[in-house]
């Protein structure tokens, strides 16, 4: 099994991220903003492993199912968690509404 240095770069990046958002979300004290930021974090990870997997001819079929599936829950989820925490950040309410309505267009990608 032959894998590429950037394929080994995603899988190690995202142990990375994911360990960094999981020590944010317990380390978080019960701030919203800060639980959203580290889902975030998490869920964009788990994506992109999951997209990786998609790429990769050498995966079995039945984890190649489970990829394309984490792949849509997962990158559904980060855009999910994205638009509430633009909602719930304070800001000002004129840049609040401009980052409600970035939020909102890049939700929308989802579903393409």
């Amino acid at each position: 099994m032959f894998v590429s240095l950037i394929q080994a770069l995603v899988v190690f990046f995202s142990i990375v991220n994911f360990t960094f958002g999981v020590f944010l979300y317990l380390n978080s004290k019960g701030r919203t903003v800060v639980k959203l930021y580290a889902a975030i974090i998490m869920f964009a990870t788990l994506w992109s492993l999951s997209t990786l997997l998609t790429g990769v001819s050498l995966v079995p079929e039945e984890y190649f199912r489970y990829a394309i599936i984490g792949h849509y829950i997962f990158g559904y989820f980060a855009y999910l968690a994205f638009f509430w925490f633009a909602l719930l950040y304070p800001l000002p309410p004129a840049k609040s509404a401009i980052v409600l309505a970035s939020g909102i267009t890049l939700a929308s990608f989802a579903y393409l």
